[in-house]
Formats: C-alpha cells, sequence, structure tokens
C-alpha cells in the first residue's frame, strides 16, 4: 500500500506543473510546482497534473509500506 507520493518538476521545464487529488485540476486549483520544485503529499489519493505549457517533464515516485 502507497503511504505517500512525492513530485518533482523536472529543473529543465519551461512552465509550470500543477498538482491536484482529483481529476478536476487546473491551473487555478492546482498546487504550482516551478522547474525544480518538489513536494511529498502523505497519502494513498490519486494525484492529477496539468501545465500549463506542452513538453514539460514531472518524476513521480512512491513510498509503500
Amino acid at each position: 500500500t502507497r503511504q505517500s507520493i512525492g513530485v518533482k518538476a523536472d529543473p529543465l521545464n519551461t512552465g509550470t506543473i500543477y498538482i491536484a487529488s482529483d481529476g478536476s485540476v487546473t491551473t487555478s486549483t492546482g498546487w504550482p510546482l516551478a522547474a525544480g520544485e518538489s513536494h511529498v503529499f502523505e497519502t494513498t489519493a490519486r494525484i492529477d497534473a496539468i501545465a500549463s505549457a506542452s513538453g514539460q517533464t514531472l518524476h513521480v515516485f512512491e513510498e509503500k509500506s
């Protein structure tokens, strides 16, 4: 079972990636991640992402029990 999920915006990104825990993530409702930023969510919920520009990369890692 997943305990947490971490996300990191690639340092070479030119736009912002927005993260949320529902399928309706937008650039207005998501948690913003600029290039090189990361965040760990202590959740087992689904995580969705959208980017402000095409070609952005989001690295995802999870911790399991």
